[in-house]
């Protein structure tokens, strides 16, 4: 028991003075003060370094805090943990003072506590916020402009802070404007703004202007007065004299236009007369306080009193604009009387014929009159006359149609004019009648048709005619009432297949013109002409077996299939030992000629299959027939009672053939012994 208490007592020795003498301390401090910022600056813990210290003899864990002045942001870490005697700066930290934040001096402090005793060291930083933000107007304060006149002066703005910034630009009073409305400089950027003013109408004198440039994000503004000056520089009176006048219609007055520049200035006018009112100058420069006369030549189109208004603009003020104003009067000084003979003419259709037409000045001035008529030709459609002149104009007139046509001449001079007529009377003096026949028909190329033309005189006196009619002319004479038949025949050489119209003109000496028209329709060529040739069981072609030695006639048909008469060439293409009956056939439309095609091989033929056509040729028409012929050695036996009906049926077709002519003949009879020989060896040897 005694030992158990010796060594409780002596452990607690042990601990009590270490107990006693343990300690806890924290040091802050500044290593790099930054003492000059701008607003907006972000100060980090690299700009501070601030260094925390543990005095203590145990590990600690120190606080950290900051206070910022008002409407400051900022973060600093919340601990740091440090073994005895160790140091640590502060790695994590910054602040910023706001964009709008007034230069002057501010103090933030930092405060570091320790966790284990509670002991704080603090330290202040005195931050000196800079004016970094500014910016400012220079260029021209004064200007001057005309009255009711734009204005444009230029102003140069300069960032003269330190950073990049936006501006907004703004003017005052609201007849100005600047442009840009905004900007974005660097810092000591200059751009220079466009100030334009457009003062009321009515404003004159010297006006105060202000120009200014506020920043979108900091206290940077800046304000310029300027004065403008505005003048009046274009003003004039303009007057028209006389203020009024009268004038006979047709004839001119003169008026003059004064000018009085009464402005600042030079000026030039522009002059704006009506359409009827000449000027002669239209535009003309005038000096300050100078004076111009312009003269004005007025024309009326009518008759009565107008105003006449002419507007005088200044070119360089064309707002200003002045109305000069006067009258004029048009009277009737003009008259004109106008009278033709003879009252009536009778004349034939188609000649020609002149009425005289007086034309008299019965006004008081010299008055030009424009003629004008609703049939004929004048000689002469202008004529100036003095009061009380007259002169006489020939019209000559070509009648037309038989009947009574009203002639009238009239005489104008503006809005005063007169008129008289005559009477032309036109008789059907000359005229004729035609017919031709048929009217219409239908043909093939190469066609001859006659045509019967009758013309008849059914005018009042002879006349000598001419009928063309394309490919030759006819003349002739007829007394009145004489008629004549005329027979002409022509060929029809249109091409095929087309509708063709052919005119008869008549003609005659006294202008009598008639025109006939007739319709030749031209078949297509394969219906005036086209042909068939085939054989006697109507095949187009055909297979026919023969031996050396024998005979065979093969009877054709050609038939004419168009409308029209042929005669049609024959020949055969084949070996030379194929020969038709006949050469050359004539077929009416639909007839059918019969012939023979001899076929007729001799000893020696080469056995194999030839190929016979025969053609018939018109020009027109082409038609064709193929005989397929094969030549054997010999017949065979059970075709031997066949082959012989075949020749016995074709000695009665060869021998009626053989009428038509010698030559024919004579090939029968050879190919009828070439026959005779080759059955007697078939019988004999078999």
């Amino acid at each position: 028991m005694n030992l158990r208490y010796i060594l409780a007592v002596l452990v607690l020795l042990m601990v009590v003075p270490g107990q006693a003498s343990a300690y806890y301390g924290v040091s802050l401090d500044i290593l790099y003060d930054v003492s000059q910022v701008c607003p907006c600056d972000i100060i980090s813990a690299d700009d501070i370094q601030l260094q925390v210290t543990n005095y203590g003899t145990k590990t600690d864990t120190v606080m950290l805090s900051m206070e910022l002045p008002d409407g400051w942001s900022g973060f600093i870490m919340p601990e740091v943990t440090l073994a005895s005697g160790e140091s640590s700066l502060v790695d994590s930290a910054w602040l910023t003072p706001p964009c709008s934040t007034e230069p002057g001096t501010y103090t933030v402090k930092f405060r570091a506590e320790s966790a284990m005793s509670g002991k704080v060291s603090e330290k202040d930083v005195t931050l000196d916020i800079m004016r970094c933000h500014d910016v400012g107007f220079s260029g021209e304060d004064y200007a001057a402009t005309c009255h009711a006149q734009p204005k444009t002066l230029s102003v140069d703005i300069t960032n003269r802070g330190k950073v990049r910034e936006t501006f907004r630009i703004s003017s005052y009073p609201e007849w100005t404007i600047a442009t840009p409305g905004e900007v974005t400089l660097e810092p000591w950027e200059t751009r220079t703004i466009s100030l334009t003013a457009t003062p009321p109408a009515d404003m004159l004198g010297r006006q105060e202007i202000t120009l200014a440039a506020e920043s979108d994000s900091s206290y940077a503004a800046a304000e310029k007065k300027l004065t403008l000056d505005i003048e009046q520089c274009y003003l004039f009176l303009a007057k028209l004299a006389p203020q009024e006048d009268t004038v006979c219609f047709g004839n001119s007055a003169d008026y003059y236009l004064t000018i009085d520049n009464l402005g600042t200035k030079a000026d030039t006018y522009r002059i704006v007369t009506p359409a009827w009112v000449s000027s002669e100058k239209s535009t003309l420069t005038i000096p300050s306080k100078g004076r111009a006369v312009v003269k004005l030549t007025a024309t009326p189109v009518e008759r009565g009193s107008r105003d006449i208004s002419v507007y005088v603009t200044s070119v360089n003020n064309p707002t200003s604009i002045i109305t000069a104003t006067s009258s004029l009067s048009a009277v009737d000084c003009t008259a004109v009387a106008v009278s033709m003979s003879p009252a009536e003419r009778t004349v034939c259709r188609g000649e020609s014929t002149d009425f005289t037409v007086r034309v008299e000045n019965t006004g008081t001035v010299v008055t030009s009159y424009t003629l004008d008529s609703t049939m004929g030709r004048l000689d002469r459609e202008k004529l100036v006359l003095s009061p009380g002149e007259s002169q006489n104009v020939v019209l000559s007139v070509k009648s037309g149609k038989e009947g009574m046509y009203p002639v009238t001449v009239d005489a104008t001079a503006g809005d005063v004019s007169d008129r008289d007529s005559a009477t032309l009377v036109v008789r059907k003096c000359h005229d004729a009648v035609m017919d031709v026949k048929p009217e219409a028909g239908t043909y093939c190329t190469g066609d001859r048709q006659a045509f019967e033309v009758y013309v008849k005189n059914t005018g009042d006196f002879e006349d000598s005619y001419v009928l063309d009619y394309g490919s030759g002319t006819r003349e002739f004479y007829l007394q009145p009432g004489d008629s004549i038949k005329l027979n002409i025949e022509m060929s029809v050489d249109y091409p095929w297949g087309t509708e063709n119209r052919m005119v008869f003109e008549l003609s005659s000496r006294k202008g009598v013109h008639l025109e006939r028209t007739v319709t030749l329709n031209v078949s297509e060529k394969d219906v005036c002409h086209a042909a068939r040739l085939f054989t006697a069981d109507g095949a187009a072609e055909k297979r026919i077996d023969t031996v050396v030695g024998y005979g065979l006639p093969v009877e054709l048909v050609l038939r004419n299939m168009g409308t029209r008469p042929d005669t049609y060439n024959l020949s055969v293409n084949g070996p030379e030992w194929v020969h038709l009956s006949t050469r050359s056939v004539d077929l009416s439309p639909l007839e059918e000629e019969r012939f023979y095609l001899y076929i007729s091989p001799p000893f020696g033929a080469e056995y194999k299959d030839y190929e016979v056509t025969v053609l018939a040729d018109s020009g027109s028409s082409l038609a064709g027939v193929r005989i397929d012929t094969s030549v054997l050695e010999e017949i065979p036996e059970n075709e031997t009672e066949q082959s012989m009906g075949l020749f016995s049926g074709g000695f009665s077709g060869m021998f009626s053939a053989a009428a038509y002519n010698t030559e024919v003949v004579l090939v029968g009879m050879l190919a009828l012994f070439t026959i005779i020989l080759v059955v007697l060896r078939f019988l004999v040897f078999r």
